[in-house]
């Protein structure tokens, strides 16, 4: 159906009949179409290959394609910038600024069936090769896009992905069913990166398993490590692990990371082995920090960093710097955390990324922060924020806009406190960051807690911990104590009826149970 819909099929009998009023559509399509040269006419149809919006680079890449159809091959740009801009001005697609050009839902399917009844024999082959040669224009697209972001220029490349998605989608569907993995794994990241910072992890998730299903043995087993199919799967398989770890799912975490390291601790030796090995035993020693197991971090970090040293890979060594301050900071040890900061840093500096420079900026305000400097805190924030937002990484600004609520409270700017951390809420919501809401409705309560509002500050602590499913949830922090402790303060059936406010539902056992531990140790103490 959706095939017919787009022109590429015929409609099932049936489904013809819906003419009647819509069928001044086709008319004014014709209308327009009439009002271009011939040449216009016969590039026209392969805007059909797009999904809602054209790309005049893309197109240029296509036509650069020796699979490509014979009247597709050699068009320059000029002469699609041309043929894009009259289509335009009679109507049939919107301009967007830059390359990018919006057309009519229903356009694509007259456009097909143009191409269709100009070629009736030789349509199917003229389609399939131009979409062949579409991935291939994707791939190369993809590759750029994702340089872009890791280089710190992400505004523009999430701006184009968000136009592109469905068609980058299409063309990673259409790469994976004709086995180009290298192709596939090209479009895939700068989507996985998009996906994540707009907070659709479903979706990230749902094409790691579509990668999995075909890349894999019936049995599970994985392809040949040191295949352009072994590439993707280590990808996909890594991004999953990753999103575990953040959804705190840290068993799962760990050893989907060390069925990764065995699987490559047994490939023969090579550079790109050791570099997968480097980027594996930096994933480990996260998941590790996150179990604050401290000392076997800092030993997965110190074996990565070992490797990128022999390799060369400066940003890598950046990542390895950064990740041994945290485990610094995490031990007290705060001056040996900012050394370790400030090296990483300077790296990210030489080499203009713009993205890391921020994250070492929001980490070097929390070694102010936790020496109580906190006119220095707010500068090192105020430098990652602005960076932040100059990319449009909503998650980091969020993570800036909390860490600035917490040095205003600190200074018992609670209204500016407050208005901070409904900047971070705002966007956590959005994103469905669960951890990020549930650290912001801590702060939240304490704020309200600090002006004597109880009630409020009940409310917000169980937002906070109704989050998630587990209680006490480590991504909760201190919110269960302070939960036993307002309610102590106002009576458990105050705690019943805000539960019951929050979530719809009854008061959990397992935090009543809690509750009522917690009361009668601090009774005994």
């Amino acid at each position: 159906m959706l095939a017919a819909l787009k022109g590429q099929t015929h409609l099932p009998p049936g489904f013809q009949a819906a003419a009647g009023r819509t069928a001044s559509l086709g008319a004014s399509v014709q209308y327009s179409l009439a009002h271009l040269d011939e040449a216009t006419r016969r590039l026209l149809p392969a805007v059909a290959l797009f999904e809602g919006v054209a790309d005049l680079n893309v197109l240029t890449l296509v036509s650069q394609d020796e699979d490509a159809p014979a009247w597709l091959r050699g068009v320059s740009r000029d002469q699609w910038t041309a043929a894009l801009d009259a289509a335009a001005g009679v109507g049939l697609l919107t301009r967007l600024g830059g390359p990018m050009f919006r057309m009519h839902p229903a356009l694509p399917a007259y456009l097909t069936a143009a191409w269709r009844s100009r070629e009736p024999v030789g349509y199917p082959a003229e389609v399939a090769a131009a979409q062949r040669a579409l991935i291939g224009a994707f791939a190369t697209l993809g590759t750029w896009l994702h340089r872009q972001i890791r280089q710190g220029e992400a505004a523009k490349a999430l701006a184009t992905i968000g136009l592109q998605r469905r068609s980058l989608g299409t063309a990673l569907a259409a790469a994976l069913a004709a086995q180009r993995y290298r192709d596939a794994q090209a479009i895939l990241e700068p989507l996985v990166e998009f996906w994540h910072r707009r907070g659709l992890t479903q979706e990230a998730l749902a094409w790691g398993d579509r990668c999995r299903v075909r890349l894999e043995a019936a049995d599970g087993t994985p392809p040949p490590l040191d295949t352009p199919g072994g590439a993707l799967w280590l990808f996909a398989v890594g991004d999953r692990a990753e999103r575990q770890r953040e959804a705190l799912e840290l068993d799962a975490a760990q050893a989907t990371y060390e069925a990764i390291r065995v699987s490559l601790e047994a490939q023969p030796d090579s550079q790109k082995r050791s570099r997968r090995l480097a980027i594996t035993y930096h994933q480990l020693g996260i998941v590790t920090q996150d179990r604050g197991e401290l000392d076997r971090a800092e030993d997965w970090y110190r074996q990565s960093l070992t490797i990128k040293e022999q390799l060369g890979d400066r940003l890598g060594m950046a990542r390895s710097y950064h990740q041994l301050g945290i485990v610094a900071q995490l031990s007290g040890e705060l001056d040996r955390a900012e050394e370790w900061y400030r090296q990483s840093r300077t790296i990210l500096g030489q080499l203009g990324d713009r993205r890391g420079m921020a994250r070492s900026y929001h980490h070097l305000g929390m070694v102010a922060q936790d020496r109580g400097e906190l006119d220095r805190a707010e500068e090192w924030y105020r430098q990652s924020l602005a960076i932040e937002e100059q990319l449009g990484n909503r998650p980091g600004m969020a993570g800036s806009y909390h860490q600035l609520g917490i040095v205003a409270q600190k200074r018992g700017e609670l209204d500016r406190a407050e208005e901070w951390y409904r900047h971070a809420l705002t966007i956590d919501e959005r994103l469905g960051n669960r951890l990020g809401m549930a650290l912001t409705y801590g702060q939240l309560g304490l704020v309200a807690e600090t002006r004597q509002q109880p009630a409020i500050a009940l409310e917000q602590t169980v937002r906070c911990v109704a989050l998630f499913d587990q209680f006490p949830h480590p991504s909760t922090g201190q919110g269960p104590r302070h939960l036993a402790r307002l309610t102590r303060q106002l009576g458990i059936g105050a705690l019943e009826e805000t539960w019951t406010k929050v979530t719809g539902g009854a008061l959990p056992a397992t935090v009543r149970a809690y509750v009522e531990r917690t009361r009668n140790d601090e009774q005994e103490r």
